[in-house]
């Protein structure tokens, strides 16, 4: 686990600290995002596409890493993050975590023996305003590409914000629409958060979450049909996946329902909790090893 922790530590530093914020509006500091995360899965011995489009008249691209030996021919799954932030804002939690564990989650995988797991590992351009929720999303152009590129995703874990916890009572506050359910008030957990079409992903995922031992609680959550009944749900790559139909799940520490820095200049790396993101990058590459096909 020391490893695991020094890793993530040193990826969210180079992203916030030695980069900065990285907006499609601040086009050279989300090159060089760009360029650091090509060059960590390069150093993982990863195959890497990139993806280039262009947002508001700047260029960004997204990258596609995968094993050498993944056959693209297969079903596959999607693990991904966006790398980009409001402009402005370091952007620890939102979303330098979630990059982070996606990388050292590849880097477990890089060493599992036998055949690689059949993933996908994404990182996204754009996420955040001016371009959430327009044709500019990473994501959405991702999904578009999927068909033209003849891969086929049977299901896509996104990372969004992973890395803030507390273990006070009260610090996690519950959406109206689902406070019935019970969810606890203590921020110490990780959400696994689906649609309709996403319900088996949805526990198949919280249930390798808890039986890999890591330690990290869990809590799942199932809105029906397309998120709607939920808005909250719908504000991160996930809904790419969920308007194309194909199952997707948001992993995430729940947003501004727990993190008080969100969208400012405090969402810094030492907010963050690097023990529950190496928790988390041990559950997701314990789900990936026991779903190979």
């Amino acid at each position: 686990m020391e490893s695991i922790v020094q890793n993530l530590k040193n990826h969210v530093s180079v992203l916030c600290n030695d980069i900065g914020s990285r907006s499609i509006q601040e086009p050279m500091n989300l090159r060089r995002a760009q360029d650091y995360i090509h060059d960590s899965f390069s150093g993982l011995g990863m195959t890497v596409r990139v993806q280039d489009y262009e947002a508001y008249g700047n260029p960004t691209a997204n990258l596609v890493a995968f094993h050498p030996e993944t056959g693209l021919d297969s079903p596959l799954m999607v693990l991904g993050a966006h790398f980009d932030t409001v402009m402005g804002t370091p952007g620890a939690d939102d979303n330098a975590s979630a990059v982070a564990v996606m990388l050292e989650t590849c880097r477990l995988l890089d060493d599992v023996t036998g055949e690689p797991p059949a993933v996908l590992f994404v990182a996204f351009s754009t996420e955040e305003p001016p371009s959430f929720n327009t044709s500019f999303m990473g994501s959405r152009v991702f999904v578009r590409s999927l068909e033209r590129d003849g891969l086929k995703v049977k299901g896509a874990l996104v990372l969004e914000m992973v890395g803030y916890y507390r273990e006070e009572p009260g610090t996690q506050k519950i959406p109206l629409t689902v406070k019935w359910m019970g969810f606890p008030d203590t921020a110490d957990f990780i959400a696994i958060v689906g649609n309709g079409r996403s319900r088996s992903l949805v526990k198949s995922l919280s249930e390798a979450i808890k039986g890999s031992n890591c330690g990290l609680p869990v809590q799942d959550l199932t809105i029906p049909g397309s998120g709607y009944l939920l808005p909250e749900s719908r504000l991160s790559d996930n809904v790419s996946f969920w308007d194309a139909r194909i199952p997707a799940v948001m992993v995430t520490d729940t947003s501004f329902f727990r993190n008080p820095h969100y969208h400012t200049h405090r969402d810094r790396p030492e907010t963050l909790d690097y023990e529950k993101m190496g928790q988390l990058v041990m559950a997701l590459a314990h789900f990936f090893k026991e779903n190979r096909e």
